[in-house]
């Protein structure tokens, strides 16, 4: 009788588990085939190159890899490639940001570097932003191209993408994390990449552009002094271009949160960074009003369940908007 009920306790535990699998099998392709615009979140590590400049992680020159579902290629001094390849008699400008610079979930020419370049012929777009950049890393990215290369490649303007969370580096320490959360990381990390039906779940579940929003929103409501540090860095960049005789712009990027609401409080934040600029004479642009204009929805300007990358319809915006502040 104790064997009977052992086999059929063996025999329900596989059954059940074959029916769940079964069913999310099922979930996954209704997801993928209905919801086509969700894509795997995450970047091939072979992308990155570890202290490229100073101690500061970089794209790894001629490497190739996936950066959430698209192709991302580097060329030979480290920057995201595009149709048109780097001319060495032309100027060059140099874009600095986090991952919604690196255009991560973009194809390369569709990017609003590539749409810009596709513009602007006869000069270079550099692109060597990286995921989790933060404004001490855009220091020395610009420091490394203007003083170490000694501007080999004739930038003659520098234009920093600033981000909300740009007063951080959001790349986790792997030293210090434990085994059981490393686990735990390469365990979430496989369902962003291969379950598009994990991704749907945790959107329906949860408000990730609200909480992305509000968590950085927290460093700008209060007396931070990552905030004033993070400002003067800025400064010091904006004085090695002006001792070069280097345009440099700053352009604010905003979170797809702050666009569903006509509530000015959502603007806190850009506002207290456009003071702080203006107090160092700073040139800058908020492309906030420009894209709130929009008649486009605004999670439609994003990558789905993303409140801050991109998608090709934000980052046309975006060239448009580049395009005409400078004139172009």
């Amino acid at each position: 009788m104790a064997k009977l009920s052992l086999k059929k306790g063996i025999f329900f535990f596989f059954y059940n588990t074959i029916v769940v699998c079964v069913f999310i099998l099922i979930g996954e392709f209704i997801v993928r085939l209905f919801v086509p615009s969700i894509q795997p979140q995450g970047s091939d590590r072979k992308l990155f190159e570890e202290n490229r400049y100073y101690n500061s992680i970089g794209l790894a020159p001629l490497s190739k890899g996936y950066s959430n579902g698209k192709l991302v290629g580097v060329d030979q001094y480290g920057f995201r490639v595009t149709s048109q390849k780097i001319d060495t008699s032309k100027n060059s400008w140099l874009l600095i940001g986090d991952s919604v610079t690196m255009c991560i979930g973009v194809e390369s020419d569709s990017t609003f570097a590539g749409l810009i370049q596709k513009k602007e012929k006869n000069i270079n777009i550099l692109n060597p932003s990286v995921l989790g950049w933060g404004v001490y890393d855009y220091y020395n990215a610009v420091k490394y191209f203007i003083i170490k290369e000694k501007n080999k490649l004739k930038i003659d303007r520098v234009i920093i993408f600033y981000c909300l969370n740009d007063l951080y580096s959001n790349q986790p320490n792997e030293e210090e994390l434990s085994e059981i959360k490393n686990q735990f990381e390469n365990i979430l990390r496989f369902l962003r990449i291969n379950s598009r039906l994990y991704i749907f779940l945790k959107n329906f579940i949860s408000d990730r552009s609200k909480s992305y929003f509000e968590f950085e929103e927290n460093f700008y409501l209060k007396n931070n002094k990552d905030f004033e540090k993070g400002i003067k860095v800025i400064k010091v960049i904006n004085n090695y271009c002006n001792v070069e005789n280097i345009d440099f712009v700053m352009i604010i990027v905003p979170y797809e949160y702050q666009l569903r609401k006509n509530n000015l409080q959502f603007k806190f934040s850009q506002e207290k960074i456009k003071d702080a600029l203006k107090d160092y004479n700073i040139k800058f642009y908020d492309s906030f009003d420009f894209f709130k204009s929009s008649k486009i929805l605004s999670k439609k300007l994003f990558l789905y369940a993303d409140g801050i990358h991109l998608s090709n319809s934000g980052h046309k915006l975006l060239a448009e908007y580049v395009q005409r502040i400078l004139n172009l």
